[in-house]
């Protein structure tokens, strides 16, 4: 079986920033995504992001 470039594209709109609670708005967040076919996961990608803030 030949091998084939893929390509994946995710794209959203940002959060509306007065839905999220104040509490949630500093911390972590993260996505996963997992792709599978045939009952078999092919593809797994993830991203983690931590908001911080200091107060001067």
């Amino acid at each position: 079986m030949a091998s084939k470039d893929t390509k994946l594209m995710l794209q959203a709109e940002p959060p509306d920033r007065e839905k999220i609670p104040k509490g949630d708005a500093i911390g972590a967040t993260a996505v996963f995504l997992s792709c599978f076919y045939k009952e078999h996961q092919f593809f797994r990608v993830g991203n983690f992001v931590n908001n911080e803030y200091i107060d001067p």
